[in-house]
């Protein structure tokens, strides 16, 4: 659900974006061909989020685009917002979760694939004194989960691997993200598997303790990233290119000083102290290659294997990474 629209922080300066010249994507685009003139001009990015650790380098976007460019807002708590608000025209990107993207193109719904934003982050978490050590322990357990998220399938796969039917061997019980911690600490659930920094909330509260570090299945450590439509590629690719450009300055500044992300999810409403912990589980990158594709299909199969699209859904047109190539090319 959309909230207010806020402005971030003012432009620090001009940094230089790199240029695409003669994308693929790039027919009909604003920029034409993505001169390296029509890099630097000012532009105006609407950009929507989810409040999570993930999304903090949308943050900094502003002060790595040129001079006189601005970025705004909008807060939004369900990834499917955002793609209506893409879809719509009312936001040009979005940080959000990946799986949101494969849902829909199921639906016919061009949304792509630009850039990553932060992998890992998900925590399977156990009652301190529950016993459980092992996921094999979880049989008969009651588990909170989100369904139809990156972490329900990590979970599913987790359980699977264990030998276990996750439909009749565990008990699954839907749990906010945000409402997992308290829900382990009332023992209304013997575990979770959610999302950071939540799963370290319920540490910190020294309710919780870390299972397993879930990250040794098919689709690897796959989490977030930043989407847009195709009409957006289509119509300003310039805007897009100057976004992964910024996303990757971005990403590699908080990838030299963490302290940035606590800082950011305190301004948010976050707790620093697990927002701080949560870094430990919690990888920043932008770029998109083979490894990303690779498990980003997994990803798809696995979104098939348990109903959340009925047909084989192919990555490759999702993907898009001429832009993440072009910064690549010319270092971020």
């Amino acid at each position: 659900m959309r909230s207010r629209i806020v402005q971030l922080a003012t432009a620090l300066g001009a940094a230089t974006v790199l240029a695409v010249a003669g994308c693929s994507s790039d027919s009909g685009s604003e920029s034409g061909s993505g001169s390296s003139a029509a890099a630097t001009d000012p532009v105006n990015i609407r950009v929507g989020i989810i409040k999570a650790s993930a999304c903090a380098p949308t943050t900094l976007w502003e002060k790595h685009l040129p001079k006189g460019s601005k970025v705004t807002t909008t807060y939004y708590t369900a990834p499917a917002d955002q793609v209506t608000a893409l879809l719509a025209g009312s936001i040009d990107v979005a940080c959000t979760g990946l799986t949101i993207a494969i849902v829909a193109n199921a639906q016919t719904q061009p949304i792509r694939v630009i850039a990553q934003t932060a992998t890992k982050g998900t925590g399977v978490i156990v009652g301190t004194n529950s016993g459980i050590n092992s996921v094999a322990d979880l049989r008969g357990k009651t588990i909170g989960y989100a369904p139809n998220s990156i972490h329900d399938v990590v979970a599913r796969q987790l359980l699977v691997g264990a030998g276990m039917n996750p439909g009749t061997d565990v008990k699954l019980v839907k749990v906010g993200l945000a409402d997992m911690p308290t829900a382990l600490c009332d023992k209304q659930v013997d575990a979770f598997v959610g999302n950071e920094p939540n799963a370290s909330v319920a540490i910190i509260k020294g309710c919780g303790r870390s299972l397993v570090a879930p990250y040794d299945t098919p689709i690897g450590t796959i989490n977030a990233g930043i989407l847009t439509s195709q009409d957006v590629i289509d119509k300003k690719s310039n805007l897009v290119q100057n976004v992964v450009a910024a996303q990757a300055k971005a990403v590699d500044e908080i990838v030299a000083n963490p302290g940035l992300v606590p800082t950011v999810a305190e301004a948010w409403g976050a707790d620093r102290a697990a927002t701080e912990k949560s870094l430990e589980n919690l990888a920043f990158a932008w770029k998109i290659d083979d490894t990303f594709v690779k498990n980003y299909q997994e990803l798809a199969v696995q979104l098939k294997a348990i109903g959340l699209v009925t047909k084989d859904v192919d990555v490759k047109p999702i993907v898009n990474d001429t832009y993440s190539k072009a910064v690549g090319s010319g270092g971020s």
